[in-house]
């Protein structure tokens, strides 16, 4: 990471039985296309060099992501391999296809683009990400950098259900925690309930008629298990926010027969000495905001967790007992993120609504929270999908495939200096790419 680079080299192996005469190749980055016109014959393999302004290399690989490669010559899909690589830090991008294009009576970028953020086949692993950035900006706070956060954390599988709750509509990841962790995700929510017999995560909604309607996920243990066995010998910080509790052992006959109740304040207290047998969870002194907290007293010497509470008993804030107050456990002023959602399934107006209230919330902790809402079309067609076992192209997870390939383009055109989320919330995070975009705005926007 102490490296910077300004240059790559594109290496191209040419498809020798089907193709001879004249190539041209063009590299569509942002802000900059770089195009490459050469003549060739069976057996050539073209070497060029192409430069760019200094950037870090995790900035690069940010920047390489986005990237696409096509032809302009449609009759003459010539390369079976288009690699791009620095030999000087050790990083390769290579893209190998044997496809045709759709269309050869028409030209363009559009007609079979290869993008290299498909095709990535050497990357860092980003499990220990904090510490490295910290090695390069020292001194930071919470306040000041970027985090990728995963919504509905402990819905990557289902352990129970209710009728309704089918995986198009409940699931929200399709990693672990522990394999979210080693994404790059170092903030978690965490919905739990009571089952009975033990705490899991949780995703249900309070629909009219029906009432309560969702799923039961991994199991609590399974999360605190997750968490320890990486952090315990890794320094970066987990947060773990505690919101959207139920017993769905129980009935509330307010909202309904098949509504179910929140925690008791005993339950609650229960799952909260559940969670102090994680390990290295993080004390303060008194009730100071952890986001305002030097990230070096955090994480200098041993990783940190900290377990944020949302919870209300008759309308007032749980009071913690004293062992767990400050020790482990905060209340929500003290890491209190601007967090509201879209509600729409419509991309463009999820991108229009989050930058507004970012704009608007310029001097908040602010959570772009990065996540379509399904609509009732959408929950009925997954439920019909489900009805003959299709999964659904407008499933929870599908939404967050297809915004998701939206977040560094947002980001590139809309954050700068002193303007960036600092958490940025996300369904479906199945590889290091969403990382490697909170990387790059915390080495060149902070």
């Amino acid at each position: 990471m102490s490296k910077f680079l300004t240059y790559a080299d594109i290496d191209i192996q040419i498809d020798t039985e089907r193709h001879d005469g004249g190539y041209n190749l063009i590299l569509d980055f942002p802000n900059k296309n770089y195009s490459l016109s050469r003549d060739f014959s069976k057996g050539d393999r073209i070497i060029s060099r192409f430069t760019f302004p200094a950037m870090t290399k995790r900035a690069f690989e940010s920047y390489m992501r986005s990237g696409k490669v096509y032809s302009l010559d449609h009759d003459k899909w010539a390369c079976t391999r288009v690699s791009i690589r620095n030999n000087d830090v050790g990083i390769e991008w290579s893209v190998a296809t044997d496809r045709e294009p759709r269309n050869k009576n028409t030209a363009g970028p559009n007609d079979h683009p290869l993008t290299f953020g498909d095709f990535f086949v050497k990357a860092d692993p980003p499990s220990d990400w904090m510490k490295q950035y910290l090695k390069h900006k020292p001194n930071k706070t919470l306040n000041d950098i970027c985090l990728l956060g995963a919504h509905n954390a402990g819905l990557s599988c289902i352990t129970a259900r209710t009728l309704f709750g089918i995986p198009d509509i409940v699931l929200c990841q399709t990693k672990s925690i522990a394999g979210l962790l080693h994404l790059g995700v170092r903030y978690f929510d965490i919905r739990p309930v009571w089952t009975g017999t033990e705490f899991a995560c949780g995703h249900y909604s309070d629909k009219p008629g029906p009432g309560h309607q969702g799923a039961n996920g991994v199991f609590i243990d399974q999360v605190i298990s997750d968490i320890n066995n990486f952090t315990a010998n890794r320094k970066e910080l987990v947060v773990i926010k505690l919101s959207h509790d139920l017993d769905t052992t129980t009935r509330n006959g307010d909202l309904g027969a098949h509504s179910y109740k929140p925690l008791s304040e005993n339950q609650f207290i229960d799952l909260l000495y559940k969670f102090k047998n994680i390990q290295n969870l993080f004390y303060l002194n008194s009730g100071e905001h952890l986001t305002s907290t030097n990230l070096n007293l955090m994480i200098g010497s041993r990783s940190a967790v900290v377990i944020i509470i949302e919870k209300k008993i008759d309308d007032k804030e749980l009071k913690l007992p004293a062992d767990l107050e400050y020790k482990g456990f905060y209340y929500k002023y003290q890491y209190d993120a601007y967090d509201h959602y879209a509600d729409t399934n419509n991309p463009k107006k999820m991108e229009e609504d989050q930058l507004q209230k970012m704009k608007q919330n310029i001097s908040s902790y602010f959570l772009l929270s990065w996540t379509l809402t399904q609509s009732e079309a959408d929950i009925a067609a997954c439920i019909a999908d489900a009805g003959i076992h299709k999964s659904s192209d407008r499933s929870i997870l599908a939404h967050g495939r297809k915004v998701n390939a939206l977040l560094l383009s947002f980001i590139e055109k809309n954050c700068g200096k002193k303007f960036i989320p600092n958490i940025i919330f996300l369904d479906a995070i199945e590889d290091d790419v969403p990382c490697t975009v909170v990387e790059y705005i915390n080495y060149e926007l902070v």
